[in-house]
């Protein structure tokens, strides 16, 4: 669907005298900007690399600090001498841990190996797709070209017919 429309834009941009003529490098450009596959494929080169990070700040110690502050109050009875008190209590406390993991089998070693290949795998990936994308622009482009070739030389042989 995407071929046809670029061809059909091209066909119409190069036919007309009063709207832009595109070049090859334009197509290939706009296809590269518009192509919904392509997107796609740079949207997973950044999740790729967000999974590459994440795996190196894994290494990292972990550092947990919480804070806590409680307030009761309300009635109680005093048992030395029985009777009823208004009573107010107040608690607060605070509590800081660091986790490190010493050896895990080399799992988080061997995991930032894996996210790196992976992101590298897919920058590859987008790499091939615009070249393919690429020769299938300049592919329709070629045929717009031959059409319009075409088309030049029936108005030609029109005009050599009618003399």
């Amino acid at each position: 669907m995407k071929k046809i429309l670029i061809a059909v834009l091209a066909f119409i941009s190069l036919g007309s005298t009063a709207q832009e003529q595109w070049n090859l490098s334009k197509c290939i450009n706009h296809a590269y900007e518009n192509n919904i596959q392509l997107k796609q494929q740079e949207l997973n080169v950044k999740y790729a690399k967000n999974n590459d990070l994440q795996s190196k700040l894994d290494m990292l110690p972990s550092l947990n600090a919480n804070f806590s502050h409680d307030f009761k109050f309300g009635r109680s009875v005093n048992y030395s001498d029985n009777s009823v008190v208004n009573s107010n209590y107040q608690s607060t406390g605070a509590s800081v841990g660091l986790g490190v993991t010493l050896f895990n089998g080399f799992k988080k070693v061997n995991t930032i190996k894996r996210n790196n290949l992976t992101l590298k795998s897919k920058e590859k990936d987008v790499e091939k797709s615009k070249s393919d994308l690429a020769i299938n622009v300049a592919g329709i482009y070629l045929q717009v070209l031959y059409n319009i070739e075409m088309l030049n030389i029936a108005k030609e042989q029109l005009a050599i017919s009618k003399e």
